[in-house]
């Protein structure tokens, strides 16, 4: 049984990394730490990004100007997804997989499946942090044109986003209307075939279309009878704001406006003060003061297609420290790494009171780093 076992687990491992690349969405294509030290949960991932630099004029001089030192920003990224699911094999099915190529049992792949879905899900509900938005609540996009990717062009552009490395993740009804239009579709106007032999909407207006079944739907907390203002003058700069009005509680990841500031904003988190007063503590800071009284304007709820580039989310997976033979106390320990995703993946055999349990588990974390590269295209 042991052989048999030493056998097997590098198998399911390679063969499990192979469906679980396949089956996942955004990992693939936003900013990945691809470092393979192990980690625990609550360990912490510095992601390095670029900071703005300054331009200033030559001046011709004997005398050498003065080196302005340059510190990479980093942000800390927690790794506070532990994640697990177990499932059988039977004897047949370990011959099997010792025997066969490619073969992995049904409920092995249920089991990644299932982890898919959950990491997947789990970096799509970053979408709460970013407060820029496109299109109308409840409006499906690209129902007759293709504005939406337009103008989701214009908003990352003037967010000063860089062209390239652009990404567009749609619901499966926003795909369906994109699929069906003559500027996708049609090879005389696209110059692409994709769309009608695959079925993949491709690159189109400077982004890589992607569609995913579990795009978020996000539904809106802060309602009212009358109007939701704000409760006193707040400076610009701050990211507390003091909220009257309200019927029923913000939530995270709420769009809303301030009469007199074209800024868009997110709620982050809310405290609450009694009486239909709020706190919310919002993003991005706000731009211009806030007057008290001014009104604040709730976008609906609606479907969370992004675009975005790469670098407006980060993503950091690491082998779980307690990977080692050492340390298994008898069970039958082992983590694979995939080297094109950086996805990591154990696989641990344990023998409890006549039974083997064959458990998958994964350590992870993300985090919206860049707000300002990313857009929810509502639908």
């Amino acid at each position: 049984m042991s052989n048999t076992l030493n056998n097997i687990i590098p198998k399911i491992l390679a063969r499990g990394l192979i469906v679980l690349r396949g089956k996942l969405v955004m990992p693939r294509i936003v900013n990945g730490d691809y470092s393979a030290d192990a980690a625990k949960k609550g360990d912490v991932i510095n992601i390095p990004i670029g900071v703005a630099q300054t331009v200033s004029d030559v001046t011709p001089s004997n005398t050498k100007p003065s080196l302005v030192d340059t510190t990479p920003d980093n942000v800390q990224v927690p790794l506070d997804q532990w994640k697990q699911t177990s499932f059988h094999l039977t004897d047949k099915d370990m011959q099997q997989i010792d025997m066969s190529e490619h073969f992995l049992p049904l409920q092995t792949l249920s089991a990644i499946d299932g982890l898919a879905s959950t990491i997947n899900a789990y970096l799509l509900g970053l979408y709460k942090q970013v407060p820029n938005w496109t299109g109308s609540a409840g409006t499906t996009p690209f129902a007759t044109d293709a504005s939406a990717a337009i103008n989701a062009r214009k908003v990352l552009s003037a967010l000063k986003c860089p062209p390239d490395s652009r990404r567009f993740v749609l619901d499966l009804a926003a795909e369906a209307n994109a699929l069906g239009l003559a500027a996708f579709a049609n090879v005389d106007q696209s110059s692409d075939a994709r769309v009608r032999i695959e079925g993949e909407v491709g690159r189109k207006y400077g982004f890589d279309f992607y569609s995913d079944q579990q795009v978020p739907v996000h539904t809106k907390g802060a309602t009212t009878g009358t109007s939701i203002t704000v409760s006193a003058t707040t400076a610009a700069g701050l990211t507390a704001l003091p909220i009257a009005g309200l019927t029923a509680t913000a939530v995270a990841g709420d769009l809303f406006t301030i009469a007199g500031d074209t800024t868009q904003y997110a709620v982050q988190s809310t405290t609450a003060l009694g009486g239909g007063a709020q706190t919310w503590t919002i993003s991005p800071p706000l731009a211009a003061q806030a007057t008290s009284g001014a009104v604040i304007t709730v976008v609906n709820s609606h479907t969370v297609n992004l675009a975005f580039h790469r670098d407006a989310f980060a993503f950091a997976m690491r082998p779980l420290v307690q990977s080692t033979q050492d340390m298994a106390f008898g069970s039958k320990i082992m983590s694979m790494t995939d080297p094109e995703t950086g996805i990591t993946l154990r696989l641990e055999v344990t023998r409890v009171h006549k039974a083997v349990t064959w458990e998958f588990d994964c350590l992870y974390g993300g985090k919206c780093i860049r707000y300002q590269l990313a857009t929810r295209v509502l639908g």
